[in-house]
């Protein structure tokens, strides 16, 4: 039953935020409109059987659909989503100047709550192909991106032991957008640079600044996991004197010297705001260097070929794959760590270090370092690093053309 915006959140079992009413608005016209569309089962079934990008989750997806047909709380959720994702807005909180976004998925620990956020993605599944296709991206690229939603949902199994896709609802806007392209080995996005680093070049040499951030003496952005002590931190900036740079530099580590150094006879070759290619890890597959570096090229041909109006400046990650210490702990042959060396630049960013816990461990978040699985060398490893009281953080990476 529509009534109002607050009575549906209530019914939900969701916060209710009056952000939400435009929204809510524009989803209850969409639901009267189009009815069923999101979630007709003969729609999906022919997008499928063309597109193959349901592969293992399909039968869960049409059985959620028909309890779509029969939830119209649930069923309008779909479309209030669809709507958010519509304006290219992060449903859970998207700040833009007084604007603020907040949609909650409703929680039953049942199929349909878990699985219902695709749906909103498949609102606009046409749209989505089309844009591909007019950019002339390959069939086997358009089916392997869009497949990125079932891996999604394996994800949602290995943590929660049941079909779902409802950890990240602001992640799968970028499907929306068309804007995640699975390429080989990783997801890769286009992207200006948003992180406050600049690289400098001088023949061979290349050097990271930290511009504009807070740093603890320990060298990670104030506010990190065991770097909370403001008195402990220094404001990196970037200051140009008597014709040189000058400014504080990011270790073989990652993380930012406590000196600065000058720099004379440099060029900027990479600032905020630059195109870059954002590189991101599926789980459960090899990454052995080859596979790695063949995903690399043809990620590189394929944004050159296919977006040709920007100017790539290189590969751009952030993980808790990046923190190097790893290597410490692995050994230099480890394919981690040859993974981390694809990113001769790294920097610190803000980081809890909870990465680990969720994609080593899939654990909903962290647990006392004792009661971790030692099942394989990583995860022994790490906890063994964790026991002894230090941390895995995420660290941004930066590989240039």
């Amino acid at each position: 039953m529509i009534t109002s915006a607050k009575e549906w959140c209530e019914r939900l079992g969701i916060s209710y935020c009056e952000h939400i009413e435009p929204y809510y608005e524009r989803g209850v016209k969409l639901y009267r409109e189009r009815g069923d569309f999101a979630f007709n089962a003969e729609r999906i079934k022919r997008i499928n059987s063309k597109y193959n990008f349901l592969r293992t989750y399909l039968d869960d997806v049409l059985k959620c659909a028909s309890l779509l047909l029969e939830d119209g709380d649930m069923a309008l959720y779909v479309y209030v989503l669809a709507a958010i994702y519509e304006e290219n807005k992060t449903p859970t909180m998207n700040i833009d100047g007084t604007d603020v976004v907040i949609l909650e998925a409703p929680d039953r620990g049942s199929l349909i709550t878990d699985m219902a956020p695709i749906f909103s993605s498949f609102y606009f599944l046409e749209r989505m192909i089309g844009e591909m296709e007019g950019r002339c991206v390959p069939h086997k690229i358009i089916s392997d991106s869009l497949n990125g939603m079932d891996v999604e949902i394996d994800d949602y199994v290995g943590i929660y032991q049941r079909p779902g896709m409802k950890r990240y609802i602001g992640w799968y806007l970028n499907w929306v957008r068309c804007l995640l392209y699975r390429i080989g080995r990783f997801n890769f996005k286009p992207a200006p640079i948003g992180q406050f680093v600049r690289v400098y070049r001088k023949g061979c040499d290349l050097v990271a600044l930290v511009d504009g951030r807070v740093i603890h003496k320990k060298g990670m952005c104030l506010g990190s996991a065991g770097q909370t002590d403001e008195a402990e931190s220094f404001l990196a900036e970037i200051r140009e004197e008597d014709g040189a740079v000058v400014g504080y530099p990011v270790n073989k580590y990652g993380e930012c010297e406590c000196e600065p150094v000058r720099l004379v006879g440099y060029t900027e070759v990479l600032r905020p705001g630059d195109m870059i290619i954002e590189v991101h890890i599926p789980a459960k597959e090899p990454m052995t260097p080859e596979i790695c570096e063949k995903s690399y090229k043809e990620a590189e041909e394929f944004f050159k070929r296919c977006y040709p109006e920007y100017d790539f400046k290189g590969f751009f990650c952030h993980s808790w794959m990046l923190d190097k210490r790893i290597p410490e702990m692995l050994g230099k042959e480890s394919n981690l760590t040859k993974f981390m060396d694809g990113f001769p630049i790294a920097f610190p960013t803000r980081s809890d270090a909870k990465g680990v816990y969720a994609f080593v461990y899939n654990l909903q978040g962290p647990v006392p370092a004792e009661e971790l699985p030692e099942d394989t060398s990583l995860r022994r490893a790490i906890k063994k690093h964790l026991m002894e009281g230090g941390y895995i953080y995420e660290k941004g990476g930066l590989r240039l053309f």
